[in-house]
């Protein structure tokens, strides 16, 4: 496999950082990213519901600190969050509430890869927020280069030159949860890609179960 441009292998993730617990004011927060790319979330909530006659609601706002997504973009980018945890989070134990998340995007490297670190750093909020969960899902970008090649998480400057990039969703039973895609690709290309995008997946839930197991570890020294 040959070395890209910051001297990884083709089937190589960025350096991961995340964090939890890191907004006082919210019920639950993270910041999750893949190298430069990051985004932060905070969640506040089961609330009551503004409407009255609302069962359960989940309310998803995207924010630039950088301006680097248009408000068309910024609206589906939470349209899109907002299906992917609708079918993760557990509605019905949350009767009559509403949940809000607020995800900042810290970074202007790239829709795609700014949809990955934000899904992650939902799951990694919620979960700081105690809030119920059928699964858990992360997410991953995958490029098709020119040679037709599969390249994992590809950086700023290396999307720029791609035939096509994608960002895939699996949760923790391998079930496939989203892909976005944009470019020219073959049916060959998109199959290769989910099996990058899975596998590559199940490495981003890994890194989050032990975030998620160090946090606890350290709270639970605090109680001691």
């Amino acid at each position: 496999m040959s070395a890209r441009y910051d001297g990884r292998m083709n089937n190589q993730l960025r350096p991961q950082k995340a964090s939890q617990g890191i907004l006082f004011k919210a019920d639950g927060s993270a910041r999750f990213s893949f190298d430069k790319t990051s985004a932060l979330c905070a969640i506040h909530g089961p609330l009551e519901p503004r409407y009255p006659t609302v069962n359960s609601n989940l309310i998803v706002r995207v924010i630039t600190s950088s301006g680097s997504l248009t408000s068309p973009s910024t609206m589906s980018l939470a349209a899109t969050l907002r299906r992917i945890f609708s079918n993760v989070i557990h509605l019905p134990f949350q009767p009559r509430s509403e949940i809000q998340v607020a995800v900042t995007l810290e970074s202007d490297l790239g829709e795609f890869a700014l949809l990955a670190s934000s899904v992650n750093a939902i799951m990694l909020a919620l979960m700081d927020a105690g809030v119920a969960c059928t699964k858990t899902v992360a997410a991953v970008c995958i490029g098709i280069n020119r040679e037709g090649k599969v390249v994992l998480d590809p950086g700023a400057e290396e999307a720029k030159g791609l035939k096509s990039i994608h960002t895939f969703a699996f949760d923790n039973h391998d079930k496939s949860h989203m892909v976005f895609s944009s470019g020219e690709f073959t049916l060959n290309d998109m199959k290769i890609s989910t099996v990058t995008g899975g596998a590559a997946c199940r490495m981003v839930l890994g890194f989050m179960r032990n975030v998620v197991t160090q946090k606890a570890e350290r709270d639970q020294k605090c109680l001691l």
